[in-house]
């Protein structure tokens, strides 16, 4: 389960609710805020974290470093061979969203990133043989 934090506040209900239910493993916590994420990783560290952008911000390279983090996720125009090779020399996965076409796919799948997010997961789906 993927859960986006946007507002102050949300880390504490949602690390909260998290620990509640015992669910730590089977979720990934996401947000443009690099603050919430900090926050959230502070009330607990084994929750899977995901720095979001839809554009290059200003000493990326710094927030990573600044949060355990476990994937940057980029929007698919962001995306770079360069920048997915800087995140895996620094042991972030890499996350592109907005993958809605294959060979956008195919490019992505080459560059090693870790993981897509796509409106049409048909697309990626091998076909079954009979």
């Amino acid at each position: 389960m993927f859960i986006e934090l946007k507002a102050k506040g949300t880390p504490d209900a949602v690390a909260k609710i998290i620990a509640a239910n015992k669910i730590e493993h089977e979720v990934v916590i996401l947000s443009f805020k690099i603050g919430l994420l900090k926050r959230i990783k502070r009330l607990n560290s084994k929750l899977k974290v995901i720095y979001l952008f839809y554009r290059k911000p200003l000493r990326l390279w710094h927030r990573v470093k600044s949060v355990p983090l476990d994937y940057i996720g980029t929007r698919l125009k962001v995306a770079t061979a360069k920048l997915v090779r800087r995140a895996h020399q620094l042991r972030r996965r890499v996350y592109i969203y907005d993958v809605n076409d294959v060979m956008a796919g195919l490019k992505l799948k080459n560059w090693k990133v870790d993981a897509i997010c796509t409106d049409y997961p048909i697309l990626f789906t091998k076909p079954r043989r009979r």
